[in-house]
């Protein structure tokens, strides 16, 4: 089977912790409106207005807890190691890059503004507490609870 004819899979860690994929269309353009393709995105957390992913380069199990963490495996000065955040809303086609988390990488909370702008309408407080400033990529979680706290009735 070929990963774009996969819809969503579940995997379950040694544990029993399940942790979802789900084959979406993504932008990845901060700016963008249209999708070149699909993603097996991982679920990281949703309400019944929002679903946020999660991607990295690798996915381990820790032996110790034997739950699933990312690992990004990077080419040194060839690349940087990121991950990213997507959201997808309620009644929209594609899903959205809402965030890059990386350290030593510039220009990460622009971007940051400029997606929440376009995808966290929904909730003016915290973007405003992101577009003043007071909030960025490295709060990405913070962003994450917020908003699915604040939308969780929509």
């Amino acid at each position: 089977m070929r990963r774009k004819e996969i819809k969503s899979i579940k995997v379950t860690s040694p544990n029993g912790t399940d942790y979802f994929y789900e084959q979406v269309p993504v932008v990845i353009a901060f700016n963008g409106k249209t999708s070149y393709g699909t993603s097996l995105l991982l679920v990281y957390k949703r309400n019944n207005f929002a679903t946020f992913f999660i991607q990295s380069g690798v996915y381990k199990v820790d032996p110790k807890t034997q739950e699933m963490y990312m690992l990004y495996r990077y080419a040194q000065g060839m690349d940087i190691p990121t991950v990213q955040y997507y959201i997808h809303r309620r009644g929209e086609e594609n899903t959205f890059i809402l965030c890059m988390t990386a350290s030593n990488m510039a220009l990460l909370n622009s971007k940051l503004r400029k997606s929440a702008s376009r995808h966290l309408t929904e909730d003016p407080v915290l973007l405003k507490q992101i577009m003043d400033g007071d909030l960025g990529h490295k709060d990405i979680d913070l962003i994450i609870d917020t908003f699915l706290e604040s939308t969780k009735t929509l």
